[in-house]
């Protein structure tokens, strides 16, 4: 897996009126996890829409891993890379977890997503955080939620020789979904407004975290986890 090439994510985004009508080719593992092929321009694209050209890079891989470099907040993100066979894996042992209270999906992301990163860790994946910023009137698997903000772990996949994101958010979707995929549930309302994106390590707790330079887990936030798991267990009806 070692060289995958240096890949700016959705480039094309820059030059629509250049490359026309673009087929959005992906392997057969991730149409396995239901992200398929389609063909659009880029700019009408609804799967790939409200991703900057320069929004987000990812440098060749190393091994297992590779940095994804996120440009909002200049951040630089080591990823595990996994197969599909081995996302939906993960996914469904962070779905099936009694303690994540995915049937209360209004509020607690926060929480939600630092306690899968925690068991990620035990299962040797180096996960980080996805945050959208905005007015986000959601569908998720629990029924409908407003949101100020989201937030999920994320992984890289191999796409046949490309890195992409994949997000693993079990209160959205019953399966891991491309990081456009996870984004574009949150645009589906024509109430929604996206306002910006930003990537950080595991180590962040929430958005106000999002600048900052964790080298490890905060025992407060660990703690406050905790608490607000519990809180938000208890609102399951």
């Amino acid at each position: 897996m070692a060289f995958v090439s240096l890949l700016l994510i959705f480039s094309l985004h820059a030059a629509p009126s250049l490359f026309g009508t673009v087929q959005h080719a992906v392997s057969p593992g991730l149409s396995a996890l239901g992200i398929g092929p389609h063909t659009a321009s880029n700019q009408a694209c609804a799967q790939c829409a409200g991703q900057g050209a320069d929004a987000f890079v990812i440098s060749p891989a190393i091994d297992d891993k590779a940095r994804i470099y996120s440009a909002n907040n200049k951040q630089t993100v080591e990823l595990s890379i996994v197969t599909p066979e081995r996302a939906l894996e993960l996914f469904n042992k962070l779905a099936s977890n009694p303690e994540i209270p995915f049937g209360y999906a209004k509020d607690g992301c926060f929480a939600r997503a630092h306690k899968m990163a925690l068991l990620l860790d035990e299962e040797k994946i180096v996960s980080g955080k996805a945050f959208v910023q905005g007015r986000f009137y959601a569908q998720t698997m629990a029924g409908p939620a407003f949101w100020r903000y989201h937030v999920a772990p994320m992984v890289l996949v191999d796409n046949g020789g490309v890195l992409e994101p994949l997000i693993l958010d079990p209160s959205m979707f019953p399966r891991p979904v491309s990081y456009n995929e996870w984004k574009g549930g949150m645009k589906k309302s024509p109430l929604s407004m996206f306002l910006a994106e930003y990537f950080t390590n595991r180590f962040s707790y929430d958005l106000p975290d999002k600048d900052a330079q964790y080298e490890d887990y905060n025992p407060a936030q660990i703690s406050a986890m905790e608490a607000d798991l519990v809180k938000y267990r208890s609102m399951i009806k």
